[in-house]
């Protein structure tokens, strides 16, 4: 059973991280449209957020009890967003790989 401390912590992390959502996910989503496929958008925006959840105390400019300030946020989360879409896009590729070997094969 969590203690009242461990519950008002994680209270305390969700709302950083809302916080956080609320500020980056358009910017970001409108980022990874210019910069991706239509049907990768979606994908790697959710894994962009899901880094930021696990990093959340990384990320510059979040703090308790405001919303964070998007210039310190954004250029940070950003480059979460590039990581992100590189992994994409190479594991893109290696599935095309599989694929040709595949019908190379029969």
């Amino acid at each position: 059973m969590e203690s009242m401390t461990e519950q008002e912590t994680r209270r305390q992390r969700r709302a950083r991280f809302e916080g956080l959502a609320q500020v980056v996910t358009e910017p970001l989503h409108r980022y990874l449209v210019r910069r991706s496929a239509p049907d990768m958008v979606e994908d790697v925006l959710s894994e962009t957020m899901l880094v930021l959840w696990r990093r959340l105390d990384q990320v510059p400019g979040v703090r308790n009890g405001s919303l964070p300030d998007r210039d310190e946020v954004l250029p940070w989360c950003y480059g979460v967003a590039r990581g992100c879409l590189a992994n994409a896009r190479r594991a893109d590729r290696r599935r095309l790989r599989l694929v040709e070997r595949l019908i190379g094969v029969q």
